[in-house]
């Protein structure tokens, strides 16, 4: 695994990023670099767009008004997000209707649910006869007929 830089200032560029290339910075960019930063000539920046990876440039010119990028050598590449796997233990019904309105929501591509052995959602006291299980087996059908809408 290489080794994140922490103390080089990141910035988030939109447009592509190759080796080589010069980027002209936006007013706002500039400003954060060269007064918030307080960054001259040559200073080490990383720069990321969430497509292309992360990338070493350098300030090949700054004024107050503008600054000039050049692209380095990459530093990392772009990393897919992790699948992610959401995992709960029912114990009441109304928490139950709100992590299955969650998991929804978030689209979850795997969502697996862990019961405990001394856990029932058969009936829950105060719920009709029936509920629960009629719940869980809609969230369930919902879930495998891949239904995401809330």
């Amino acid at each position: 695994m290489a080794r994140t830089d922490l103390r080089t200032p990141r910035l988030y560029v939109p447009a592509p990023l190759a080796e080589g290339a010069e980027l002209a910075l936006k007013p706002q960019q500039t400003n954060y670099l060269v007064s918030v930063m307080r960054l001259g000539a040559d200073a080490r920046v990383l720069l990321f767009n969430g497509r292309d990876g992360e990338f070493a440039a350098t300030l090949a010119a700054s004024s107050r008004k503008g600054a000039l990028l050049r692209v380095g050598a990459q530093t990392r590449p772009q990393e897919s997000p992790p699948d992610v796997d959401y995992l709960f233990a029912p114990l009441k019904h109304a928490r139950l209707d709100y992590m299955a309105q969650k998991a929804i929501e978030m689209e979850e591509a795997a969502q697996a649910d862990r019961h405990k052995a001394h856990a029932s959602l058969a009936r829950q006291p105060g719920a009709p006869e029936g509920q629960c299980d009629r719940s869980l087996r809609a969230m369930r059908r919902d879930l495998d007929a891949g239904n995401r809408s809330p």
